[in-house]
């Protein structure tokens, strides 16, 4: 029933962007359905997709306007978080298919350009156990500004009604008044998501999302103040978490050996002019091309963006191409390793496993070949448990697997 509920609560989202002027509902109907809701909670909404282009395309072009649905269905700001299903992704690589957009229609505006029109007819009653309004008149997404926008707190002080039977009223349903809710802020929790089938991928990231705020406090100001720690260090791992300056920053400043994730696509340009000092970088194909320049169709293509980041001052790449494996590159050197099979039970995790394997085999001498071998092992240990963190991970394991 959860999932049903979800399930309504993205088709309503879906209905209200196609709404909107200059969109195209044949291209949201298209772009969306690669979509999967996986969880939500009372400004918090995540979705996967089913690679990494239909991410990057939602993420660039549609992301605003399905903030700005969330907004006028529930009149709360929501974080909207979407990540790959490895999962998907790696059976439509087996299947031999190639990631593409949907045909674009010659009226499809890819820019917020007009009001959104009036809510979508049967939305769900509320999200976090307050009722939807009527929609809100305000700009577009590109042009509304946070100062336009009542605070959070008053949203919901606003829009909250007694939970019915909505999308979410259960999560807000005081134990003690079986007939009525407590306030959002008072029970709303990470345990009582509403989540759909992936929910351990979902929660995990969701949490995570809730954690990304520290990456604000992490300033160029407090990283000089832990100089002599950074200096210190056998290395340093950074994301593109992290604020543009506060890369830089370290990049200018920290003596240590710099390990980059890119992240994503869209918080991979961050890194943009910042590669001079970094040892290794860890981009997926489509990160690697917005670093590099060259747009990777081929073998050839795949080795001239490698090169253009090392020319760039990294000094290892190790390069992603999902269910194609991962090709390596430093001066003079290159290596492509075979995806290594896994029994997939928890996406989460796969990328860091990755790079902290990376840092280890650094610290541990060991070569192009052996290093990358040794991350693709990683990765497979990390999604072959349910929990974040495969317990069975060590050393011994990951070498074994790289071995294989």
């Amino acid at each position: 029933m959860e999932s049903e509920k979800l399930e309504q609560v993205w088709r309503a989202v879906c209905d209200q962007v196609k709404s909107y002027n200059n969109i195209d509902p044949s291209q949201i109907n298209a772009f969306f359905s690669r979509l999967q809701p996986q969880a939500m909670s009372e400004d918090f909404l995540m979705l996967t997709a089913d690679n990494d282009f239909i991410k990057t395309w939602i993420e660039r072009h549609y992301v605003d306007f399905i903030k700005q649905a969330l907004m006028d269905l529930y009149r709360t700001a929501f974080t909207v978080l979407i990540e790959v299903d490895i999962a998907a992704e790696a059976a439509g690589a087996a299947q031999g298919t190639v990631a593409s957009a949907p045909a674009a229609s010659s009226s499809a505006t890819m820019a917020p350009a007009g009001a959104p029109a009036a809510a979508a007819e049967g939305a769900p009653a509320g999200v976090g156990g307050y009722t939807a309004g009527s929609p809100t008149t305000s700009q577009p997404p590109s042009q509304q500004t946070a100062a336009e926008q009542p605070p959070i707190a008053s949203q919901i002080a606003d829009a909250y009604e007694p939970v019915g039977d909505d999308a979410l009223g259960d999560v807000y349903q005081d134990e003690d008044e079986p007939g009525g809710p407590d306030r959002p802020t008072s029970t709303l929790t990470f345990e009582n998501f509403v989540i759909g089938d992936s929910n351990r991928m979902a929660y995990s990231m969701a949490v995570a999302v809730a954690d990304m705020e520290i990456c604000e406090k992490l300033t160029p100001d407090y990283f000089a103040s832990q100089k002599e720690l950074l200096d210190g260090a056998a290395a340093v791992v950074v994301d593109a978490n992290l604020p543009r300056e506060s890369i830089a920053h370290l990049v200018e400043h920290c003596a240590a050996p710099l390990f980059v994730d890119p992240v994503s696509t869209v918080k991979a340009e961050k890194l943009q002019g910042l590669l001079s000092h970094v040892h290794t970088l860890k981009p997926n194909r489509i990160e690697a091309e917005l670093l590099s320049g060259v747009k990777i169709s081929d073998d050839a293509t795949l080795h001239q963006a490698a090169q253009a980041l090392l020319d760039q001052g990294v000094q290892r790449v190790f390069l992603s191409l999902g269910g194609d494996g991962v090709f390596a590159a430093q001066q003079g050197e290159t290596h492509l390793e075979p995806i290594c099979k896994a029994e997939m039970r928890n996406a989460t995790g796969a990328g860091d496993a990755m790079m902290a394997s990376l840092v280890w085999s650094f610290l541990a001498g060991r070569n192009l070949a052996e290093s990358c071998a040794a991350g693709t092992a990683a990765a497979a240990i990390a999604v072959e448990s349910e929990e974040t963190i495969n317990p069975n991970i060590s050393a011994e394991a990951v070498l074994a697997r790289a071995a294989k």
